[in-house]
């Protein structure tokens, strides 16, 4: 007999290698935004920019600017990503690995907040967490191609 959850697991692992949006560039992006997040090396906590920083520096592109919404519209002429659009704030759990959320700044969030899916609903930036889906602003979500 199988259980439900490993039935389950094996569906959402299929989702996910099935996934078009599956890149050896996302799959080392997640690999490396996991790393940092777990070593503690872009510090914990309101140095989501930072994590994503060094993490995309490894594959050999830069993230400029101070404040992490900034990144959205550099990441949108980077030819190594592509704009998903029309995804809602629950399909951001779904994130194939290496999509880059920016959300924008928001009153009280002068920065906004940047970080990288990991594939099964959790996100890197200077930390590890479940994938943030209900900041208070907008969003844009960019696929590694």
């Amino acid at each position: 007999v199988m259980s439900k959850t490993s039935k389950a697991n094996r569906e959402a692992a299929a989702k996910v290698d099935n996934s078009p949006s599956k890149s050896g560039l996302g799959d080392k992006l997640a690999k490396d935004a996991r790393r940092i997040a777990e070593s503690g090396v872009a510090g914990s906590g309101r140095n989501c920019k930072r994590g994503v920083r060094m993490a995309m520096e490894k594959s050999g592109m830069k993230l400029d600017g101070v404040s992490a919404y900034m990144a959205a519209d550099q990441l949108a002429k980077n030819k190594n990503f592509r704009e998903e659009k029309g995804l809602s704030r629950a399909d951001l759990k779904d994130l194939p690995p290496g999509a880059t959320v920016v959300w924008n700044k928001a009153k009280g969030r002068p920065h906004g907040h940047i970080s990288i899916a990991m594939g099964n609903g959790r996100e890197a930036s200077d930390v590890m967490r479940n994938q943030i889906t209900n900041y208070p602003s907008s969003y844009r979500v960019f696929y590694p191609n």
